[in-house]
């Protein structure tokens, strides 16, 4: 990266907007334990400085990339992030940590953050900042496939089964099967009839024969 010079007259500094960083606006904390010694900033790990963006709700999303490597550099640099995010007023922090960071696990673990998910690879962890009830979503426990939904002008939406007990949707009994349809074919598996592309010997056109193969 370019050579960016650092003016650092207090205990902590960040400076933001730093672009072309995998098209994130990512910023900068500087450690205070730094200040002397690091006037430029010539890597991504070196310094004390670590790059991070807001996630639009008054958190932090730390680039694991600009991370140290060192577990005690680590330590030592944590906590001065964690003072210039507090005095910030920010909230949540969002630290992502992949299998060659796995020694920093227990560094921010013993500093307060705490297990959020784990993938393949990685494992992410959050530290609440505020003297208040944590309002960070909790790790995902289910999977959910939707095609699609329809809201109102008012973005609201209704599930299907609560849509059929309405008096309109009742007395139309076309309509009535075809949600009926649509809730078997979620709750019970059922697909009713397939079409299957046939070919007759006697004209050699293709057709359309409606039918379960219950063989599958």
């Amino acid at each position: 990266m370019d050579i960016c010079r650092l003016n650092i007259s207090s205990e902590t500094l960040a400076f933001c907007q730093i672009p072309s960083f995998s098209n994130k606006s990512w910023q900068y904390a500087v450690s205070s334990k730094s200040r002397n010694a690091a006037r430029f900033v010539t890597s991504k790990k070196g310094g004390g400085v670590v790059r991070w963006r807001d996630d639009g709700y008054h958190g932090v999303v730390i680039d694991p990339a600009s991370l140290p490597s060192c577990a005690d550099v680590f330590a030592s640099q944590l906590q001065p992030w964690l003072a210039s995010w507090r005095s910030k007023g920010k909230k949540g922090i969002w630290l992502k940590l992949f299998e060659d960071q796995a020694e920093l696990v227990p560094v921010a673990i013993k500093e307060g953050f705490v297990y959020h998910d784990a993938e393949g690879g990685y494992v992410m962890l959050t530290y609440w900042i505020p003297d208040e009830p944590c309002s960070l979503p909790c790790g995902p426990s289910h999977q959910i496939g939707i095609a699609a939904f329809v809201l109102n002008l008012n973005n609201q939406w209704i599930s299907v089964d609560e849509l059929l007990i309405h008096q309109f949707y009742k007395e139309d009994e076309m309509l009535k099967r075809v949600m009926e349809i649509c809730m078997a074919t979620n709750d019970k598996n059922y697909s009713g009839f397939e079409a299957n592309r046939v070919v007759s010997k006697f004209d050699g056109k293709m057709s359309y024969l409606y039918y379960k193969d219950i063989t599958n």
